[in-house]
């Protein structure tokens, strides 16, 4: 009988890359005073990460960097939201509709605002979707998610009440959040005294499952699965299924009462040399 192995296609590890771009925060033209060495360019990250050039590319957009005068930068998350702020201000001022946005109207007029055409293009694109070729709608989640880990990178924990607050009072016109959108983002704890919700990002973890199955337990020794779920699913691994990986590593502890969630706990015995 013929064996063969498939080849599993990895993703950079983001932890690696950021390490590259560490110092090479970007934060709009007007306070560059100049300097176009700052970042690296393709060329450099293709020698020390040992990654296909489509795979360094789509890591490079997942943790906002973007080419600036021929080097990637990452762009500094308030000015993300400045970004955002300016596209929302002009749709508006513009009458355009939120769900049928022309690119080439939107581009080229915060570019006339002094933002570069490519940082106006990965906003967009972080948090809009493409319906048509050239037209292109909000995505409520995505810029409820993104204002949301603003507050949180702000202040860290907050009540829930306080971040709710906070969260609606930032948001673009019309745009109302949901805590459910914050998952992945933000954890959020019941406590006696009224719940409270902590910075926790997903992207922070390691991609080794192994590793971010003791990373996610150290945090908390018990996970509801609506919980679990956003810090498994966005791992993304070539042919496992997210339940594969909760079955593998998880077991599900039920209450005394039928009413009552189940709850997972870590399978300590799914890791070699398990230790917390």
């Amino acid at each position: 009988m013929d064996h063969h192995l498939e080849p599993v296609e990895i993703d950079p590890d983001l932890k690696l890359l950021e390490k590259e771009l560490l110092g090479t925060m970007y934060e709009g033209e007007e306070v560059q005073d100049g300097c176009q060495t700052t970042g690296r360019t393709l060329e450099e990250l293709e020698n020390v990460m040992p990654f296909s050039r489509a795979q360094i590319l789509k890591a490079l957009t997942s943790m906002d960097a973007v080419p600036i005068h021929g080097r990637w930068r990452k762009l500094e998350h308030k000015y993300i939201t400045y970004v955002l702020d300016m596209m929302f201000s002009s749709l508006i001022a513009l009458g355009v509709d939120f769900r049928n946005i022309p690119k080439d109207t939107i581009v080229p007029a915060l570019v006339a605002d002094g933002i570069l055409a490519q940082v106006v293009e990965h906003c967009m694109e972080k948090v809009c979707r493409e319906k048509n070729q050239g037209i292109w709608e909000v995505d409520e989640a995505r810029v409820c998610a993104h204002y949301g880990e603003q507050v949180l990178q702000e202040n860290d924990t907050l009540p829930l009440d306080d971040f709710m607050e906070r969260w609606k009072s930032i948001m673009p016109q019309d745009i109302v959040p949901e805590k459910e959108m914050i998952r992945g983002i933000g954890l959020i704890k019941e406590k006696r005294t009224g719940s409270e919700i902590k910075y926790y990002p997903e992207r922070q973890l390691s991609r080794d499952p192994d590793q971010r199955f003791m990373e996610l337990f150290r945090e908390r020794e018990c996970w509801y699965l609506e919980d679990l779920m956003p810090y498994i699913d966005r791992l993304d691994l070539p042919g496992i299924e997210t339940d594969a990986l909760i079955v593998k590593y998880t077991r599900r502890i039920f209450g005394v009462d039928p009413a009552e969630k189940a709850y997972y706990k870590l399978k300590t015995t799914a890791i070699p040399n398990y230790h917390l």
